[in-house]
């Protein structure tokens, strides 16, 4: 909604353009008035009158273009939203994601079993919304949806934490599994064709849920470790 805001800022600032204009207007029948004769001045008054309405006109039809092009890209960063999420299970936040951890620890701990979790998102994806724009970057993130989802099954759980930071919980599964995966899922995004974007990467962490054994410790490891990754390039796994 950043996009929004900026909008809103941008349309503040074109009323307030549109209101100096017309105090500047304003003012050339009083100076014409202390300078003129008076036929001459009507004259000249009718011909500025047309003028400044022409361009109040002019102004207020931009104005108008802009609201519309504003109410349209809200519109669709909602519609983008709903698109993404649509594609996921409803866990998209880091409090939704920690009860599912929280249970899948309970579990393991439990049975003796092993579990785990990668942490992923889209190198530079601040960059691709800049030079291709925030629909094609939410383009991206659905597409990258999708295609995670070719690679799993049903018991495996695709959240989306927030942004393009996602998660991907594996019950039963090894480190050196989850590994694996996270191999499979670089080499897909790497081979897809985005549109108008090439070479786009991703980068990963990969933990274990059952070795952790704490929600908050396993998303601040995770953090730490996409940071990490970020130092070492693009397409990283760590």
């Amino acid at each position: 909604m950043n996009k929004w805001k900026k909008g809103i800022e941008q349309q503040n600032l074109m009323i307030v353009r549109l209101i100096l204009i017309s105090m500047v207007v304003s003012l050339i029948p009083t100076l014409l008035i202390l300078s003129i004769h008076a036929t001459t001045f009507f004259q000249l008054y009718l011909i500025e009158f047309i003028f400044s309405m022409t361009i109040i006109s002019f102004g207020l039809q931009l104005y108008l273009r802009f609201i519309n092009k504003t109410k349209d890209e809200v519109k669709g960063v909602v519609k983008n939203e709903k698109l993404i999420n649509g594609e996921l299970i409803l866990i998209n936040n880091e409090e939704k994601l920690k009860n599912i951890l929280s249970l899948e620890i309970e579990r393991v701990q439990a049975l003796n079993k092993e579990s785990s979790v990668i942490f992923f998102d889209v190198d530079d994806l601040g960059e691709i919304n800049r030079k291709h724009g925030y629909d094609f970057g939410d383009s991206v993130l659905v597409e990258l949806i999708r295609l995670t989802k070719t690679l799993i099954t049903n018991k495996e759980q695709l959240a989306r934490i927030k942004g393009d930071t996602f998660a991907l919980i594996l019950p039963n599964q090894s480190v050196k599994d989850a590994l694996k995966l996270a191999e499979r899922l670089k080499s897909a995004v790497e081979k897809t064709t985005f549109g108008a974007a090439e070479n786009i990467t991703c980068r990963f962490a990969v933990l274990s849920i059952s070795e952790i054994g704490s929600e908050d410790k396993i998303l601040n490891i995770a953090y730490e470790k996409l940071i990490l990754a970020k130092e070492y390039g693009k397409g990283v796994i760590v």
